[in-house]
């Protein structure tokens, strides 16, 4: 959790400028889909339930899982809009 003034203040100020693209987007998506196979097909076969809504046992792992990509969209359009607008 701390570290994600540390992430905001050198994407803003410290890093050199660079816009997101939409491969960043994909980079981050297919991310997020190999590790929901992962948690599906390893992690939840033995038994270790890190996350109980992910689980496919209950009624609301789709929507959990579709919510999670969905985050993922609008954060990224979000920083997307926040870095080209600039802050410095």
């Amino acid at each position: 959790f701390f570290n994600i003034p540390f992430v905001v203040v050198n994407t803003l100020w410290a890093s050199p400028h660079r816009n997101l693209i939409d491969l960043d987007l994909w980079y981050a998506m297919v991310f997020a889909l190999s590790y929901i196979w992962f948690y599906l097909l390893i992690l939840d076969r033995i038994g270790a339930h890190l996350y109980p809504v992910f689980s496919p046992r209950t009624y609301m792992a789709l929507v959990t899982w579709s919510m999670l990509l969905i985050g993922y969209f609008l954060s990224f359009q979000q920083w997307r809009k926040i870095i080209e607008e600039g802050v410095w």
